[in-house]
């Protein structure tokens, strides 16, 4: 076996699925035993529990390499609880995700992964992924739009803008390109939600949001699609599990929400708890304010989906005959932005009677370099230039990276020119997630009776009862229940 990839922050696993039908407060009777909502990690009950579920899947893990984010407690937690912590079933779904692992490749897919994003799980586009731009052209997605305010990742998706139809009839080979990008799409996020979860010490689900302007069954639908992730990328989706704890849909009819509800008596509590439907006065909601933030929130008002810009921000002393630099990672495509001042100590300004000597110069030497394999390159028109004052700025647009993975940018501040004179600055630093062609976003997340499927597909139901159910965790986008 080979040796296991090695990742920025290694965390144990994740999964999720609905058991067998119990009363809605049976778990609440159940001492120790948390559902597939909560985020706390395994109590003493579970522990146990985990340690039977390792006892029947033995054989299997002894087969499979001890990847943590695949095989570790934090995964099989999820499973368990997805499962409503029987551990029969949670073993059989386990295998399954196993089988599947080794039948379609998928632990060369995660180690590719690690190579090319390990340290960007976060900042990874969905256009950066095998085939990910042309399919994004067709069924566009964020990965990660921003976070909420305990730290779970947030996707959109755009249903209305999805063209399902369009991309089986034009693109050649669509079914194995989309194959492709699904796989990595799935463990890419599986990836993240246990890098944050070892980060945060807690079960770090995505909040799926999905806008459903112009949606229609018409426009949406293509019968080609509907078997193709019925039949082929239906049995991987579905052995991915406890992904989601939240499905926020926006910009609903009212058609659609007044079904849901005529069907929300009828359906197991666990479901109505993670499922949230709003129409056009979505920005009203407390809730969601509370959940996303405001400026998620006034983002999707606005229709603006790309995913909220990183920053950083701070200040440095630099002393004479000394530099400061600030690294940071900028993704393929990604623009960079900067704005910072220059300071000089007060008391060489207050008490210097020679005038502007260049030793005593309030200048310093701004640059940026890409830095790699030992050695940096100068970005072009962006080599040393003196610098002093207020409001120092600029931007690279665009940044290619080699290949699809990223550049380590490295912002410079020179004072070697200075004899005696420190220069203090404040920086605030931008970075840009690349979106391609404007607005292009996510497609929908769901939650199976049985499993949760981790990619968006744009496979949209035939019927309005179809949709509210898809709402409710009854029936998947694949079309399996």
């Amino acid at each position: 076996q080979a040796p296991p990839h090695e990742l920025p922050n290694e965390a144990p696993n994740f999964p999720m699925a609905f058991g067998p039908e119990q009363p809605p407060d049976a778990l609440a009777s159940r001492a120790g035993l948390l559902s597939s909502l909560s985020d706390r990690l395994a109590t003493p009950e579970e522990t146990r529990l985990l340690e039977q579920l390792k006892s029947q899947l033995s054989a299997d893990l002894a087969a499979t390499p001890g990847y943590p984010d695949v095989v570790g407690d934090i995964r099989l937690l999820r499973t368990l609880r997805g499962f409503d912590h029987c551990v029969a079933e949670a073993a059989a779904a386990f295998r399954a995700h196993l089988a599947i692992r080794r039948e379609r490749g998928l632990d060369v897919v995660r180690g590719k992964i690690l190579e090319r994003w390990g340290g960007l799980l976060w900042e990874l586009r969905c256009e950066m992924l095998p085939h990910g731009e042309l399919i994004c052209t067709y069924m566009p997605e964020v990965l990660v739009f921003s976070r909420t305010r305990l730290g779970d990742p947030i996707g959109v998706g755009l249903w209305g803008r999805g063209r399902p139809a369009a991309f089986v009839q034009e693109v050649e080979d669509w079914q194995d390109k989309f194959l492709e990008y699904y796989y990595f799409m799935n463990e890419s996020r599986m990836l993240l939600l246990d890098q944050a979860s070892r980060e945060q010490n807690r079960l770090v689900h995505f909040v799926q949001v999905f806008d459903l302007e112009s949606w229609s069954v018409m426009g949406n639908a293509d019968r080609s699609w509907n078997a193709f992730t019925t039949e082929r990328a239906g049995p991987v989706g579905e052995t991915y599990h406890d992904c989601n704890v939240n499905f926020l849909a926006i910009r609903t009819t009212r058609i659609a929400r007044m079904a849901y509800n005529m069907i929300k008596p009828l359906l197991p509590k666990k479901v109505t708890e993670k499922v949230h439907i709003f129409g056009d006065e979505f920005a009203n909601s407390q809730y969601l304010r509370n959940l996303i933030g405001g400026q998620g929130l006034d983002l999707l008002c606005r229709r603006t989906f790309s995913p909220i810009p990183k920053s950083q921000e701070g200040r440095a002393l630099v002393k004479p005959r000394q530099s400061f630099e600030l690294q940071v990672q900028v993704p393929h495509g990604g623009r960079l932005c900067w704005r910072f001042t220059v300071a000089t100590e007060s008391r060489w300004r207050q008490h210097c009677l020679m005038g502007s000597l260049p030793w005593l110069s309030s200048v310093l030497e701004f640059s940026l370099c890409r830095s790699g394999d030992g050695s940096d390159e100068p970005l072009k028109d962006c080599g040393p230039q003196r610098v002093q004052g207020d409001s120092i700025s600029g931007s690279i647009d665009r940044l290619e990276a080699d290949g699809a993975g990223s550049s380590l940018v490295v912002l410079r501040w020179d004072n070697t020119r200075a004899l005696v004179t420190s220069k203090s600055i404040s920086y605030r630093v931008q970075v840009q997630l690349p979106t391609p062609d404007g607005d292009k976003v996510a497609s929908g997340r769901a939650d199976s009776s049985r499993g949760m499927l981790v990619s968006i597909t744009w496979c949209v139901l035939p019927v309005c009862l179809a949709l509210c159910l898809y709402f409710a965790g009854l029936l998947s986008p694949w079309g399996y229940s």
